[in-house]
């Protein structure tokens, strides 16, 4: 269920597709740091087609400690 609607119907922040069009203009690199899976983040991504604004998306899963420890931050 959760996949669904991460697919489907979480939303885009508002202002969130020109602020992301505006940093790739600029040649500034974006990444995602989530406590969330990859599969979802992705889900949501993808349905926005925005998929392919980041540099790294990197989750809790890639680290020793999760959220709210600083290393999904500082890798």
């Amino acid at each position: 269920m959760a996949f669904e609607k991460y697919a489907t119907a979480v939303p885009l922040k508002t202002g969130l597709a020109g602020f992301l069009k505006k940093i790739r203009e600029a040649g500034l690199k974006v990444g995602i740091a989530s406590s969330n899976s990859r599969e979802l983040i992705m889900a949501c991504l993808k349905n926005h087609q925005i998929d392919d604004c980041f540099d790294c998306i990197t989750t809790s899963c890639d680290v020793a400690k999760g959220k709210p420890a600083p290393d999904i931050y500082l890798h």
